[in-house]
């Protein structure tokens, strides 16, 4: 005989609650009764819950009213979306339907890292990351000035060079006409020398008898 829609949801509900308590003991190490679970605990309950952004929708409704639906979707998403945490107030004494487990050890699930601790972990890696990229970034921007620094010189150093060059293709100019002038006085000179012999020579010879 196939259950009703009334059924399928009291059903569903049931198997609901029955996997948040488990979740509950797992996580914290207190019994709560499958059906004095509630989405929306108080400080007294001992527990409370913490749940990812974004998915805060599978704890906005008290868990007497839902669908089968909704139902199954908590129930895969328990520890994965959402989990159980120890509330910020904690009171001296539990509320009268929960017992501390205190003398019961941690199941290997309850001293696991769970994901809002990997969440912080996860932020303070984010945070240790973002400063170690601003002191990245401060010295790329260091080197870079060193770079443009280095690279002013060097074009400063070519341009005294390329005018160094230019001096010396002067000078080496002026020298080859200071050599061709020295050349063509000397050949003047030994010219002047020859045709003084010259004269010198005819002189002498008209002079003899």
């Amino acid at each position: 005989m196939s259950l009703t829609s009334n059924q399928r949801r009291a059903l569903a509900r049931q198997q609901c609650r029955a996997a948040l308590a488990a979740h509950i003991h797992e996580r914290l190490g207190l019994l709560v009764p499958p059906q004095h679970v509630r989405l929306q605990p108080s400080a007294e309950d001992g527990y409370a819950w913490s749940v990812l952004q974004g998915k805060e929708y599978l704890l906005d409704k008290n868990l007497g009213n839902g669908t089968v639906g909704r139902y199954e979707d908590i129930m895969k998403q328990i520890g994965s979306s959402f989990e159980a945490v120890t509330p910020q107030r904690q009171q001296s004494k539990p509320a009268e339907h929960m017992t501390t487990l205190s003398d019961e050890p941690e199941s290997s699930e309850a001293s696991s890292t769970s994901f809002t601790e990997m969440i912080q972990q996860l932020e303070h890696d984010k945070h240790v990351l973002a400063v170690e990229l601003e002191s990245t970034r401060a010295y790329s921007s260091q080197l870079l000035r060193k770079d443009g620094e280095w690279q002013e010189k060097t074009c400063n150093l070519e341009k005294e060079l390329h005018e160094s060059r230019s001096s010396v293709n002067q000078l080496e100019t002026e020298l080859g006409r200071v050599k061709e002038g020295m050349i063509a006085a000397m050949t003047v000179l030994r010219s002047c020398q020859h045709s003084k012999a010259d004269s010198t020579s005819l002189e002498s010879n008209d002079e003899k008898p």
